[in-house]
């Protein structure tokens, strides 16, 4: 048997969009709201999420440079006043 990789990714596809409409629509009926106004709070919540990881992941790596930059600026400064 031999898949065709376009019939691959449609099953994939089909198979994500069903779970997330059902989803939605649990998640919709329980809270009393539409479909739309959770699948709207569902993209905030992963911007804000991959916002607030992007900036942390950024801001670790700043820190790790600044000490590197400082640990530089410390010993060419105790070499220069040799």
């Amino acid at each position: 048997m031999k898949l065709e990789e376009e019939k691959v990714y449609e099953a994939i596809y089909w198979a994500i969009k069903d779970t997330l409409d059902t989803l939605l629509e649990d998640l919709a009926r329980s809270k009393g709201v539409s479909k739309g106004e959770v699948f709207l709070a569902v993209v905030y919540q992963g911007v804000k999420e991959g916002v607030y990881r992007a900036l942390k992941e950024y801001l670790a790596e700043k820190a790790v440079e600044d000490v590197s930059a400082l640990k530089f600026f410390r010993t060419s400064s105790k070499e220069n006043t040799k």
